[in-house]
């Protein structure tokens, strides 16, 4: 994991409501990254051995659920800045402030989409990253935060293009 700021969420799996997950998801949990009553700008990432100089896209499901209230049921705030992210580091370090990680963003976020970067590897390793923000408008910037803001990752692949 990394958190970039302004305060640290909190990580866990989630599995008790079917709108953790996206539509047609074969398992049965995702990655819940959450705080209350706090931006944040935080994410996870792993190293993968690929073919040095093949062409990889990284993919990954995400939603945010910014919300006056813990209950599913509460419809997201619209209002609340929000964004999810994915990258890919062709060289393999893990850095994610690095120039070097090709980032894709979507906004928005308030219902599940795919997001996917692809590039080639520029070793035998890249970096995946998933980048997940609520709250947080720009540098230093914190939205009013609400009583829940949470992201969900799940279904995330890399595949070798070619």
């Amino acid at each position: 994991r990394f958190d970039l700021w302004p305060e640290l969420p909190r990580y866990n799996s989630e599995s008790g409501d079917a709108r953790s997950r996206p539509p047609g998801s074969r398992g049965v949990q995702s990655l819940r990254i959450f705080n209350e009553f706090r931006c944040w700008l935080s994410g996870v990432y792993q190293q993968v051995n690929v073919p040095q100089f093949s062409t990889v896209k990284f993919s990954a499901w995400a939603r945010t659920w910014p919300a006056n209230g813990f209950d599913f049921d509460l419809p997201p705030d619209l209002s609340v800045t929000d964004g999810v992210a994915v990258g890919i580091d062709p060289s393999g370090a893990t850095d994610p402030t690095s120039s070097g990680v090709v980032w894709v963003e979507t906004s928005n976020t308030e219902v599940w989409r795919q997001v996917s970067v692809q590039t080639v590897a520029l070793a035998p390793r890249v970096t995946v990253f998933i980048r997940v923000r609520l709250g947080v408008a720009g540098p230093n910037q914190c939205q009013w935060p609400l009583p829940n803001m949470m992201g969900f990752v799940d279904d995330a692949t890399l595949e070798m293009v070619r």
